[in-house]
């Protein structure tokens, strides 16, 4: 019997299937006959739950697994609340979420290994601008406690100079909007070495994202489409005995001067898969993990 179930976001209210994006984490679990249900987020949001849960289901026997978009803490902990008035536990707590999810909650368990970083509750630039003054002059990177603004990139991500923080600091609002977290997590921008052009336009930078769960190492891999050798990724499977989560990912970053560094922590579950990474085998390595954890 599989060992856990996957929780996808459903696509619209009138379907039953997953959001499109996952479509290749569906076709994989569907092949390796790994349960799966569906939740309409928005009205779960909006505090409708029989709505929500229309589409969910039985509810399975295993423990779940929640694979989907970014949640607002609150947010994750009223859905573990939810399944659990259903009878579903999941493996990701709604603790759990917050220590992986929000820089203020992972940075000191990395701060080791990573780049200076301050930051602030809000987002008044006068107060960002006196927290940055603790890394000295810019340019900064900026992005909220939980996600950056790099789609736009340099827009809402690059203060050039002093001036600058506060259109960048509305550019990340306007397009996080309702998504926008906690407040601003300021950097120094860092010079990290080029690879190339990608595909889809874009220069693209030496990264890796590694997935943990369990206390395992599972998954390393480049971050985009193209990509240096994982082999010279340090050892980081201390991770797991600093990051209060069961399933988490973790972006390690190479510099110009060849050094690595932990960029970030991620929630293993709102973490995208990286485009060379296949699914299958994804899904397989936490299958066995938890089928070991079963056994031990």
């Amino acid at each position: 019997m599989p060992s856990f179930c996957v929780l996808f976001p459903a696509f619209c209210d009138g379907l039953r299937e997953p959001d499109p994006s996952f479509n290749r984490e569906l076709s994989a679990l569907e092949t390796l006959g790994i349960p799966w249900r569906v939740v309409n987020l928005d009205a779960l949001r909006g505090g409708d739950l029989v709505k929500a849960f229309r589409f969910f289901g039985d509810a399975p026997s295993q423990p779940i697994i929640y694979r989907g978009w970014i949640l607002h803490p609150e947010e994750f902990s009223n859905l573990v609340d939810a399944l659990a008035s259903r009878g579903c536990r999941t493996i990701t707590t709604a603790e759990n979420y917050r220590q992986a999810l929000l820089f203020p909650e992972f940075y000191p368990a990395i701060a080791d290994c990573s780049f200076p970083a301050v930051w602030i509750e809000g987002s008044d630039p006068v107060h960002a601008l006196q927290a940055a003054q603790q890394l000295g002059p810019p340019p900064y990177f900026i992005k909220d406690h939980a996600k950056s603004a790099k789609e736009i990139w340099p827009h809402g991500c690059v203060v050039l100079d002093k001036k600058a923080m506060a259109p960048t600091i509305r550019a990340l609002q306007d397009f996080r909007e309702d998504q926008f977290e906690g407040g601003i997590v300021i950097r120094p921008l860092m010079r990290r070495r080029y690879i190339g052009e990608s595909p889809f336009g874009g220069e693209l930078f030496e990264e890796y994202r590694l997935f943990f769960f369990l206390g395992s190492l599972i998954s390393l891999s480049a971050y985009d489409r193209i990509g240096g050798s994982g082999s010279s990724v340090p050892d980081c499977r201390f991770l797991s005995q600093r990051i209060d989560s069961p399933f988490f990912s973790a972006d390690v970053v190479v510099c110009e001067d060849g050094r690595h560094y932990i960029l970030e922590i991620g929630d293993g579950g709102s973490s995208a898969l990286p485009p060379t990474l296949s699914p299958m085998e994804f899904y397989s390595a936490m299958e066995r993990t938890l089928s070991q954890a079963g056994a031990a």
